[in-house]
Formats: C-alpha cells, structure tokens, sequence
C-alpha cells in the first residue's frame, strides 16, 4: 500500500494544503512536485500570503490529494491521500532552482511568479500518509525520519 501512496502522490500535481495560524485554519488549492524518492514535497506562495504567515507560526501542515477526477464516474473508487509534514523555506540555492524549475515544468507559465522578489518556494519534508479508499477502507503509514550522518572522528 506504501507503493500506492507513492503513486498517488507522484500521478498528481494539485493538493489542498491546510496551514493553522493565530487566525484559524486555512486551505489552499497548490500546485506541488515531488523528488524520487518521494520524502518531500515543494511548493511555491507569497511571502504575503495566509498561508505563508501560518507556516511560520506554525509549520506542521497536512495536504490532501485525490484522485476524483480520474474517478469522476464512480465516486466509490476516489481515493483520499492526506500527507502530513513539516514545512520550511528552501534556502539553498540549487536546491530552489532545481524545485522551482520542476514546479514550472509542471505548470507553464508559474515563471513569472517564481520571478518576483516576495516568492517563496517551501519545501514539506513528509512525516506521514494516510490513504483512504471509499468510506471505510484506510492506510496510513509513518516515514521514519531521515538519519543523520555519524559524526566523523
């Protein structure tokens, strides 16, 4: 089922994202890429954005990505992905330029956007997903995290 998830998440490219700040939760339709393997995802707002200003309040996130429109003539067979992380800044500057290439890739004409001084592009590192599939039928599984390098002696 792990499998799965991974498919799910990586056949898609639009999630809601939830974001809680002082003013409540809040819900963005967001368009997303994903590396291989798939331990985070990137995404792209303005540094002025609601959702922006939940992140740095508080960076635990979920995002919610489904298959209804591949599904749309039988609403038994959609499938639910709810992904849980932690968001952050991308500060590393190969490692914007790579994610926000892919996030153009993905979405022509985000280059516009991705040009403007109060872009950021944020990265989810994953912690977890649950799949469900009709009513009843779920999956969830917890990514371990990533270790650390030993310290060299």
């Amino acid at each position: 089922m792990l499998e799965h998830c991974v498919a799910v998440l990586t056949g898609h490219s639009l999630c809601v994202l939830a974001t809680a700040g002082p003013d409540g939760p809040h819900t963005s339709l967001m368009t997303y890429v994903v590396p291989i393997p798939p331990r985070a995802m990137y995404l792209v707002t303005s540094k002025d954005s609601a959702k922006w200003r939940n992140i740095l309040h508080n960076p635990a996130v979920s995002l919610l990505v489904d298959t209804r429109l591949k599904s749309s003539d039988d609403r038994s067979r959609v499938q639910a992905l709810t992904v849980r992380g932690t968001a952050s800044a991308v500060e590393h500057p190969q490692e914007r330029a790579k994610a926000a290439a892919e996030l153009e890739r993905v979405n022509p004409g985000l280059d516009h956007f991705l040009s403007q001084p109060d872009c950021v592009v944020f990265r989810v590192d994953i912690a977890s997903f649950q799949l469900l599939s009709g009513v009843a039928e779920q999956f969830h599984y917890a990514l371990e995290p990533p270790r650390e390098a030993a310290p060299s002696t």
